[in-house]
C-alpha cells in the first residue's frame, strides 16, 4: 500500500459569495463536464491513467482496488454496472458553482482545459476541472468537489485524504504545474472550504513508478492480485462475480426460495447509499466521543455551553449465558424465550 506522506495542508473556510454566482449567463445550463461525458470519452479515458485512478492503482482504502480498474481499463463488461446517484449527479451539476466560489473566495482566475496527455509516457494524462492561471506563483490545478457533511467536516478537521491529494498530485505531474488547489463545497449546508497544496516530487515519483507498473499489467498482464473476498470493497465492485465469484457468497449457507425482482434496484441502491453515509457518519460520531472522553479525563461531569456532559463510571452486571448453558444447562433452557426477527442481510453476488 502506498504511503502518503504526514504532512500539513491548511484549509481556508469562507463564506458565500455576495454577489451572483454567474453574472450576465443568465439561462445557462449549468450541468458540468462530468455528466456530459460521451461513450466516446470514456473509451478515450481507457486509453490511459488519469488523475482519478491513482488511489486505485495503489489499493488506497476505502475504495481503490487496481484489479477493477485493470477490469476497466482492459474493456471487460461489467457484471453490476454501475447505477448514477443522485450524489454524484449533484456533484457534477455543482461544479461550476463550486469554481466560481472559488474565483470570489481567493480572487484568483481560472479557465476550463481539455485533456492533457503527457508525451514521453502518452498513457499518462489528465483532464482538470479548471487551470488557475493569471497569478504570481504560475498556473496551478483546480480540482472541484462537493461533499456530504460527515465528509465535509473531516475534511476540515484531518485535511485532503489519500484519494484528493494523490488526484492533485497527478494533475501537477501531467501539466508540470507547481502548485494546486482543492475546493470543496457542503451544498446542504452551503460552506465552502479549499486547500492549497505544493507539488510533492518524491510523491509523484513513486506514483510515476506505480503507474507504469499497472499500465504494463494493462497492456501485457497479467491482473493484479485479488482483495479478500471479505474486504468490503468487493461488496459493491461492478466486476465482483468475474473477480470473486461464489467466494463472496462463501459465508451464506442457505441459497434457497431466492427469486430474482429487477424492480428492486432503484430502492436497494439508494439503500446502500445512505448506509454508506450512515457509516461514515458513525465513524466521525466515535471519534469525536473519543476526543471528548480525552478531554473531560477523570473528571466526573461538566457543563459547557449549555449541556451537561456527565462521564462516571457505571457498574452493570450481566448473566455469563456461557457459562450458565455450560454448567447448568436445564435451568437455561428453563428460562430462554424464544423470539422470532426477520432481519435484512445484503450479501453481494
Amino acid at each position: 500500500m502506498f504511503e502518503i506522506a504526514n504532512k500539513s495542508i491548511n484549509h481556508k473556510a469562507v463564506r458565500p459569495p455576495a454577489f451572483p454566482l454567474f453574472p450576465g449567463r443568465a439561462g445557462r445550463n449549468f450541468i458540468g463536464e462530468k455528466a456530459m461525458l460521451t461513450e466516446a470519452q470514456l473509451q478515450e479515458r481507457k486509453k490511459g491513467i488519469g488523475g482519478s485512478d491513482l488511489h486505485n492503482i495503489l489499493n488506497e482504502k476505502p475504495y481503490g482496488c487496481s484489479r477493477k480498474l485493470w477490469y476497466d481499463k482492459t474493456g471487460q463488461e461489467q457484471d453490476h454496472p454501475v447505477v448514477t446517484t443522485s450524489l454524484m449527479q449533484r456533484g457534477n451539476v455543482l461544479e461550476d458553482i463550486v469554481a466560481a466560489w472559488y474565483v470570489d473566495a481567493t480572487g484568483r482566475k481560472v479557465r476550463r482545459m481539455g485533456s492533457r496527455i503527457r508525451k514521453s509516457q502518452p498513457w499518462a494524462r489528465v483532464n482538470i476541472d479548471r487551470a488557475i492561471v493569471g497569478g504570481e506563483r504560475g498556473p496551478g490545478v483546480l480540482e472541484c468537489k462537493t461533499h456530504g457533511r460527515e465528509i465535509f467536516y473531516r475534511l476540515k478537521r484531518d485535511g485532503l485524504p489519500a484519494s484528493h491529494v494523490l488526484q492533485l498530485q497527478w494533475g501537477m505531474f501531467v501539466t508540470g504545474y507547481t502548485w494546486g488547489s482543492f475546493a470543496v463545497l457542503w451544498p446542504d449546508g452551503w460552506q465552502f472550504i479549499h486547500f492549497d497544496v505544493e507539488r510533492d516530487d518524491e510523491m509523484i515519483a513513486l506514483m510515476f513508478k506505480a503507474a507504469g507498473d499497472f499500465w504494463k499489467q494493462v497492456e501485457n498482464g497479467p491482473a493484479p492480485h485479488r482483495l479478500d473476498p471479505k474486504d468490503k470493497r468487493c461488496q459493491e465492485c461492478p466486476f465482483r462475480t468475474t473477480c470473486q465469484g461464489e467466494l463472496l457468497l462463501a459465508s451464506v449457507n442457505d441459497d434457497s426460495d431466492v427469486e430474482t425482482d429487477p424492480s428492486l434496484e432503484k430502492d436497494l441502491n439508494e439503500f446502500l447509499e445512505l448506509k454508506k453515509i450512515q457509516a461514515e457518519a458513525t465513524d466521525l460520531v466515535k471519534q469525536k466521543q473519543n476526543e471528548l472522553a480525552e478531554l473531560i479525563g477523570s473528571r466526573p461531569a461538566v457543563e459547557c455551553d449549555g449541556h451537561r456532559i456527565y462521564y462516571r463510571p457505571v457498574e452493570t452486571k450481566r448473566i455469563d449465558t456461557r457459562r450458565l448453558k455450560a454448567e447448568k444447562p436445564e435451568l437455561y433452557e428453563k428460562y430462554t424465550n424464544v423470539s422470532v426477527s426477520r432481519p435484512m442481510r445484503i450479501y453481494s453476488t
